[in-house]
């Protein structure tokens, strides 16, 4: 059983059952994300192929095969897919960071190109930081581990 502090949650009883159903739900959720970032990869695949005519530039990313790979694996429980999702969200957080102080550096949206100076390029930036670390926050906390470790909230460790 967990104990809150707060008075009005002293009488939210959560039974042992629960908290599993709830590192279950961690397990699908950050799985299901990455699925989602896999089919937004295969649209963008198929749209920059399919606009190539009138834009004569082809953007051919395969980086969709590894975030369902990842998926897959998350919601399997893989501890290694939960790893390699953290790793994801701190290098893209190091890149997003470095884009800022490194002069020259440009985004690019299909053919678009978005210089450091642009206010594009900000909001690009953080959108890309976002979406990568809503799963990788979440992994990383406490309930996280214990989603992948197999084990309680109560018995991991920080």
């Amino acid at each position: 059983m967990i104990e809150f502090r707060s008075e009005r949650a002293k009488n939210v009883v959560i039974m042992p059952g629960d908290e599993e159903i709830g590192l279950k739900r961690i397990r699908r959720f950050t799985g299901n994300y990455f699925v989602v970032i896999g089919w937004l990869g295969v649209v963008s695949l198929v749209l920059s192929l399919a606009t190539y005519y009138w834009t004569d530039y082809v953007h051919i990313d395969l980086s969709f095969i590894l975030w369902f790979w990842i998926g897959r694996c998350l919601r399997e429980g893989s501890s290694t897919a939960r790893k390699w999702a953290i790793a994801f969200f701190v290098m893209v957080s190091a890149f997003v960071l470095l884009t800022f102080v490194v002069p020259g550096a440009t985004a690019h949206v299909g053919s678009r190109r978005f210089e450091r100076t642009d206010p594009e390029f900000v909001i690009i930036a953080g959108l890309i930081w976002i979406i990568f670390a809503i799963p990788g926050i979440i992994l990383l906390g406490k309930r996280g581990k214990a989603a992948f470790a197999g084990g309680r909230v109560s018995n991991i460790e920080h």
